[in-house]
């Protein structure tokens, strides 16, 4: 257990980390899907070749990002890479927070559990080299992962987050959308991810949360989640 929270938490994806500690639960993935439950063959082509004109085209972003980006951009950067669905009280209210939601909060965790499943067996498929690793001219304004660059799994668990809260929010749809494009791009900004990778993480996300949307314990998940915060709406 110590070891995935600490994996989770490095990777920005401990969404219930301002509230109580982890669950003593199972770590592997599974609670609403295992990641066989989404066809990567079909959902993910492979990441451009590093020789090819579009994977030039890739780095080139990366550099030229990195040249004029500002310190607001990099406070940005920095601010997701511990993102938490948390955060979205931005956006929600300051009602929402894993203290007054301490079943939702769990439900978070349980879908980062699931998602980091999937898209460390789709790293596992590319083992693509992060930007610094492939120029060392690129400096990142952020901590450089470990481990495989494409796809991204912030871009995976800021989209998932969004089109979660999208179906408990239908009418912060859009903004929430928007935020996960922002906080998306926010991993080219810090000099850690290729545009691709983004997209890549993107969707496989989309694809995650159509199978999530299938099965009766996720939606019954989303009604329990509804009652919880149906005193602070």
């Amino acid at each position: 257990m110590k070891a995935l929270v600490v994996l989770l938490a490095a990777g920005g994806l401990l969404f219930a980390q301002e509230g109580p500690a982890p669950w003593k639960v199972p770590i592997l993935p599974g609670f609403y899907l295992k990641p066989e439950a989404v066809d990567l063959d079909r959902v993910l082509p492979p990441p451009p070749a590093r020789d090819s004109v579009a994977g030039e085209a890739d780095l080139e972003v990366v550099r030229q990002t990195q040249v004029f980006r500002t310190s607001q951009q990099e406070a940005w950067a920095r601010f997701v890479d511990q993102d938490t669905v948390w955060k979205a009280g931005d956006l929600l209210g300051p009602w929402f927070t894993a203290a007054n939601l301490p079943g939702t909060a769990r439900f978070f965790w349980e879908l980062a559990v699931d998602g980091h499943g999937l898209s460390e067996a789709a790293k596992a498929r590319h083992a693509r080299p992060r930007p610094p690793r492939a120029d060392a001219s690129v400096q990142p304004c952020v901590p450089l992962p470990p481990n495989a660059s494409y796809p991204s799994g912030h871009s995976f668990q800021a989209w998932m987050r969004a089109e979660v809260l999208a179906d408990l929010f239908p009418e912060h749809q859009k903004a929430l959308r928007d935020r996960a494009h922002r906080a998306a791009w926010a991993r080219i900004l810090g000099g850690v991810h290729y545009p691709t990778d983004d997209v890549g993480g993107h969707l496989i996300a989309l694809a995650f949360v159509a199978e999530l949307r299938k099965r009766p314990a996720y939606q019954e998940a989303l009604i329990r989640c509804r009652r919880e915060m149906a005193r602070f709406r």
